[in-house]
């Protein structure tokens, strides 16, 4: 029985766009959501089925082919999608991480040559930003990005990186200055395919994920697919995960969610001393706690709404 999208922090459009995500990922991403879990790069067809629902439109602006970018839908599509698919909500969270700095920094070309085939799901999108020796502390970087003329050539390696492999392009930052810390980082858009640049996915974690590593071996970017100025690309990367932090505590809820179902749904099945466990009172204590830290913590993100980002 679906009720908990009916929250009184929403509004009537955002009801509506968590009913409809909902419904469409338990009828259509559902049936594939454990082969798609299980797999080590992206699954193709889970990922052309949201493309047909239009839910990529949901992270490019209007003018781009989109809907235009709301954080409350943002974080409303990745709940609704993570209850069903943890696969599908990275999915969809890939195509906006890897394609918001084109939003913000990009100029007029680069917005209108990548930004449509990401809305329609013609393009996979990815963000090469985690290193070897550098995750959180992005100013500690080491690939770099040496000036030559009309293209720059990057070298260095990332690991941890979502659809590598099968990205079509690749937001990428690097050091164009090795000695101004993070003031030397500039951002990139790096297509699949260019020589110099190896994209290899498919490796395992605790938890399957399609996730991988980028390899740039005196890789020639025209200097046109920079974002930004030189030494912007540090700005330009914390203004992207300021618009997908708050979605990732609203894809935790939509997992959170999952495991509540399943708990309930073993307390009706699994019987112990004549009766079924959920029956009991210190289980029924248990799942009610649950569900209210659930309930909470959707709130926290729910404030989002407040915060509505429309590109550029």
């Amino acid at each position: 029985m679906l009720t908990w999208p009916d929250n009184a922090l929403l509004d009537d459009q955002q009801r509506d766009l968590a009913l409809r995500v909902l419904t469409f990922a338990r009828q259509e991403i559902g049936p594939l959501a454990r082969e798609a879990d299980e797999s080590l790069r992206l699954h193709h067809e889970v990922f052309r089925r949201m493309a047909e629902f239009g839910l990529y439109r949901h992270v490019i602006p209007e003018e781009y082919g989109g809907d235009g970018i709301a954080s409350a839908h943002i974080c409303l599509i990745r709940e609704m999608l993570a209850s069903v698919s943890a696969h599908a909500d990275t999915a969809f969270a890939m195509q906006g991480l890897g394609s918001y700095p084109i939003v913000s920094s990009g100029d007029e070309p680069l917005k209108q040559k990548y930004l449509p085939p990401i809305a329609t799901g013609q393009a996979v999108a990815a963000l090469g930003m985690t290193e070897p020796g550098a995750g959180s502390d992005v100013a500690g970087i080491t690939t770099t990005a040496r000036r030559d003329g009309d293209v720059y050539v990057l070298n260095g390696e990332k690991m941890f990186i979502s659809n590598a492999g099968d990205a079509t392009q690749y937001v990428v930052l690097a050091k164009t200055d090795p000695e101004a810390g993070a003031r030397g980082i500039s951002a990139f858009v790096v297509e699949a395919g260019t020589p110099g640049f190896e994209a290899v996915g498919g490796f395992e974690l605790l938890a399957a994920h399609p996730i991988g590593s980028l390899y740039f071996r005196d890789c020639r970017v025209p200097a046109d697919n920079r974002l930004g100025a030189e030494g912007e690309g540090f700005r330009i990367a914390m203004r992207n995960l300021d618009i997908y932090r708050t979605s990732v505590g609203a894809a935790a809820c939509g997992m959170g969610k999952a495991a509540l179902d399943e708990a309930l749904a073993y307390g009706d099945q699994r019987r112990a001393f004549g009766q079924h466990i959920a029956d009991f009172q210190a289980i029924q204590f248990r799942l009610a706690d649950m569900a209210t830290s659930l309930e909470a913590a959707r709130g926290s993100w729910c404030t989002a709404r407040r915060r509505n980002a429309t590109g550029g």
